[in-house]
C-alpha cells in the first residue's frame, strides 16, 4: 500500500516528453520577444541620442545667431548714437551761421 502511494506520487513528477518540449517551445518564444523588445530599445536609444546631438548642434547655432544679433544691435545703437551727435551737431552749426 505505502508503494502504491510512492508510485502515484513518483508518476505525478513525471513530465512527458511532448510537455517538455512544450515548455521549450514557450521559452524560445519568450526568447524571442525578449530579443526583439531589445533590439526595439536599442533602436529607441540610438534615436533618443541622435535627437540629443541635433538638438545640441541646433541650441549652438541658435546662440551663435544670438551673438551675431547682439554684435549687430550694439552696431547700430552706436551708429545711432553717432547720428544723433552729428544731427545735432548739424543743427548748431545751421543755428550758429544763421545768428552770424
Amino acid at each position: 500500500r505505502t508503494h502504491g502511494k510512492l508510485q502515484d506520487k513518483h508518476n505525478a513528477l513525471l513530465i512527458s516528453e511532448e510537455e517538455i518540449k512544450q515548455g521549450v517551445e514557450e521559452l524560445r518564444t519568450v526568447n524571442d520577444k525578449l530579443t526583439a523588445s531589445y533590439a526595439d530599445l536599442e533602436r529607441s536609444l540610438e534615436n533618443e541620442r541622435r535627437s540629443k546631438e541635433q538638438l545640441a548642434r541646433k541650441k549652438n547655432q541658435l546662440e551663435k545667431e544670438k551673438e551675431k544679433s547682439k554684435l549687430l544691435v550694439d552696431k547700430l545703437n552706436v551708429a545711432k548714437e553717432k547720428a544723433e551727435i552729428a544731427s545735432q551737431a548739424k543743427t548748431q552749426f545751421l543755428s550758429n551761421m544763421s545768428h552770424e
